[in-house]
């Protein structure tokens, strides 16, 4: 998993609403993928001169096809301590050294949830069999103002078990009191990605190839959580009610 300069500019932004320290729970180790100039544009003095990195960098790059444009690696867990954000991380297996072992397939262990002001999906959950409870999960583990943050593709064929669409996420959240802050389609192979404008609810086509959506949700209420009617449905059924 891996987040990119848009993700941290995010991030940014959502530190400054928070406006004090942060616990943060990542879907999966976030490699940050970004040079040093990157981050410390985004992130200023906090983390000029104090940014640590990786040992093992070099392999993890290689790993993620960036290595023509990244030489180091930064340590993730301490640029988000600089910015004042407790980090922690699940996955399905231990590849970082400090992941819980959590399988989001089914329901997470009850002490996660609520916990979080910012919930990171750094592209998680289409690789989730069961991407509906992988859903729950996360929602469940923000806490009430707190923030989700997703990365997930939009047209990347066989790069997990699903390709991802706008009212996905805008019914799913908009049902479980949630707000949509940030919805946008992203495109690029390098570490700078283009945004582009889609619709939440219409049809498009003519897709970038390789496309990813990210998407910013903040939970304004904690409610049980259910299962959405695609709003298109919902329409029809108040037309033919």
């Amino acid at each position: 998993m891996a987040i990119f300069p848009i993700q941290l500019e995010l991030i940014n932004h959502i530190m400054t609403l928070l406006d004090g320290p942060a616990k943060m729970m990542s879907l999966g180790y976030p490699d940050v993928l970004a040079t040093r100039a990157m981050i410390e544009k985004i992130f200023g003095d906090k983390v000029a001169g104090r940014l640590a990195f990786r040992n093992d960098g070099e392999g993890i790059i290689k790993w993620h096809n960036m290595s023509a444009e990244l030489t180091e690696l930064v340590d993730s867990e301490k640029l988000f301590s600089l910015i004042g954000v407790d980090f922690e991380c699940i996955d399905i297996v231990v590849s970082r050294q400090i992941e819980r072992v959590v399988d989001l397939n089914y329901p997470a262990p009850d002490d996660l949830f609520e916990k979080y002001q910012i919930v990171i999906d750094p592209g998680t959950i289409e690789h989730c069999a069961n991407i509906g409870q992988a859903m729950m999960n996360l929602a469940g583990m923000t806490a009430a103002g707190g923030f989700v943050v997703h990365m997930n593709p939009l047209a990347m064929f066989n790069h997990g078990f699903y390709n991802l669409n706008p009212t996905f996420y805008a019914d799913f959240y908009e049902h479980n009191g949630f707000k949509i802050e940030f919805l946008g389609g992203v495109t690029g192979n390098g570490l700078v990605r283009q945004v582009f404008q889609v619709p939440v609810y219409g049809r498009f086509h003519k897709v970038p190839e390789n496309a990813s959506l990210v998407v910013v949700a903040r939970r304004e209420k904690v409610q049980p959580l259910g299962w959405p009617m695609q709003k298109k449905y919902r329409v029809n059924s108040t037309l033919t009610g």
